[in-house]
């Protein structure tokens, strides 16, 4: 996998450097794209609601909504589970997956997925155990891309490698971990912010 940012992160960067009411010039440094990159997501996060245009003297200022700082806490919260800073988050506490996800689905075919929508396909599929090929082609993704994000799942403890099945073919089967609800459930409010 390439080191891109995520969409998603790309996003809440550019609504995080609208905390205190920014210009673009400010956005574009905070964020680290350039002003055609700014202008594009923040019309994204006017749309979204996540931003807010407020009118000063001279030019348009850019202020973060509500909406806004809780999609980059979500964000946050993904990036803690991943790089496993985060702590909010014990199996008794997440609700159970809600099965119409069929916008976190279309959201994996798209040309916008990042390693965040990946990691949610793959999550969301393994919720009973899964074998790698399965996995790989209900995520629409290459064999290799799809090996190399299962092994950074595992590694992180957001999926679980189980032995192989009584089907000699199947090497190993991969399951959700707690964690990995956890992961499921903060994208699952992402994507329910993402709604119109």
């Amino acid at each position: 996998m390439n080191n891109k940012r995520d969409y998603l992160v790309i996003l809440s960067d550019v609504v995080s450097a609208c905390n205190e009411g920014r210009g673009v010039t400010h956005i574009m440094m905070a964020s680290g794209l350039n002003y055609m990159q700014v202008r594009r997501y923040l019309r994204e996060a006017i749309n979204k609601k996540f931003v807010r245009v407020v009118d000063s003297k001279s030019r348009n200022l850019y202020m973060a909504t509500a909406r806004g700082l809780e999609f980059i806490k979500i964000i946050k919260d993904l990036g803690g589970l991943i790089s496993g800073n985060f702590v909010g988050c014990s199996a008794s506490s997440v609700a159970p997956v809600p099965l119409d996800i069929a916008d976190m689905l279309e959201n994996s075919k798209s040309s916008k997925r990042g390693k965040l929508d990946l990691y949610a396909c793959i999550l969301f599929q393994a919720l009973t155990p899964i074998s790698l090929t399965v996995l790989c082609n209900k995520c629409f993704m290459n064999r290799i891309n799809c090996v190399g994000i299962v092994k950074e799942l595992v590694g992180i403890n957001l999926l679980k490698k189980y032995g192989g099945s009584s089907d000699k073919r199947i090497k190993a089967l991969y399951g959700i971990t707690n964690k990995g609800l956890c992961y499921l459930h903060n994208y699952m409010k992402v994507i329910m912010l993402l709604r119109p």
